[in-house]
């Protein structure tokens, strides 16, 4: 009987140090976060949400086609085409900074054809200013 009690609390001690062990790992690691950070991309994958990112997302893949993925756009170093390409802006206008090395697409008529703009003024006449990234360009100048 000795025998039992003694590996009982041997057990039972071991497996507290074996739990703290794991718990002190998973939070140096960090796994417990990512964890939940996959959980919650799986969760926006299966399209449970919808949310304004995957509306804007549905109307530029039937505007643009099934390889886009965002409306285009400028920063200060760079433009985006519609299937997520991002090149650099180049102050010599060559001709392959004007067309999409993944899909081809020109430059010009891109911006000209895909404007997020139109696309929230169509959805959403009451919205008068689009809430964008601060590095973006307003490209309605060049219109």
């Amino acid at each position: 009987m000795e025998i039992f009690s003694l590996s009982l609390i041997s057990f039972v001690v071991i497996l507290i140090i074996f739990l703290l062990c794991r718990e002190l790992n998973c939070w140096y690691w960090k796994i417990n976060e990512k964890l939940s950070l996959l959980e919650e991309i799986r969760d926006l994958l299966k399209g449970d949400n919808v949310t304004k990112d995957n509306r804007e997302l549905k109307a530029i893949k039937e505007l643009a086609g099934e390889d886009a993925l965002t409306f285009p756009y400028t920063t200060k170093n760079e433009w985006v085409c519609v299937c997520g390409t991002h090149h650099p802006l180049n102050k010599y206008k060559h001709e392959y900074d004007e067309i999409c090395s993944s899909c081809g697409r020109n430059r010009d008529n891109v911006f000209k054809q895909f404007k997020k703009e139109d696309y929230v003024s169509s959805t959403c006449p009451n919205c008068k200013q689009i809430k964008s990234h601060p590095d973006i360009i307003d490209n309605s100048a060049d219109s």
